[in-house]
């Protein structure tokens, strides 16, 4: 009997602990369990923000891709009008020489009439007039071609820029959001987010 009163004694006394007990840990079960669906929400929208910042940075690779295939494209362009300039420098070289032969051909011919002379001054002065309009001609393309290429290039170089920009921008918020799920991942392999 000593023991039933002994028994009764203490279940008494310690029920209403234990029941106090119980039902915090009953509200701490519910807050957690708040808390982890709130985090899982929060999982949720990071997982699409990761998916967008995938998408944005295939997009900023993409494009600084392209961006590069241009300025490729320019300095070959710019390469073929450096050689056609050449081209044209080696044509007004020969142009001269050919009108030098001309003079030099019409001054050792002495016994040569007048007309002769005159066809020949007037070759050599449309000669010279063609070589000039050409190289003027070449002149004024080279400058709007060197233009548009500087324009070109400092607008690839800006978009370059802002593409990298952007890119380092994306992987740092991807970083971070990998570190938060290796942190709910660790939170949830500890047992501190259980239902």
């Amino acid at each position: 009997m000593i023991f039933y009163n002994i028994f009764f004694y203490f279940f008494y006394t310690s029920f209403p602990v234990l029941l106090g007990r119980l039902s915090e840990l009953r509200q701490q079960k519910q807050k957690l369990s708040r808390q982890v669906r709130d985090k899982e929400e929060e999982l949720e929208v990071a997982m699409q923000k990761i998916d967008s910042l995938r998408h944005d940075i295939r997009k900023a690779e993409k494009l600084r891709r392209e961006l590069e295939a241009r300025v490729e494209d320019a300095m070959a362009e710019t390469s073929k009008e450096r050689k056609l300039r050449e081209r044209s420098e080696e044509y007004c070289k020969q142009m001269e020489e050919e009108t030098e032969k001309l003079r030099q051909r019409n001054l050792v011919g002495s016994d040569t009439s007048a007309a002769n002379q005159t066809h020949a001054s007037q070759e050599i002065v449309r000669l010279k007039a063609e070589v000039e309009k050409l190289e003027v001609q070449y002149n004024e393309r080279l400058a709007q071609q060197q233009s548009r290429y500087n324009l070109e290039l400092a607008s690839l170089r800006d978009q370059l820029q802002e593409a990298e920009s952007r890119r380092d921008t994306l992987e740092r918020e991807v970083r971070i959001l990998y570190i938060f799920f290796f942190m709910i991942s660790l939170l949830h392999k500890f047992n501190f987010l259980n239902y």
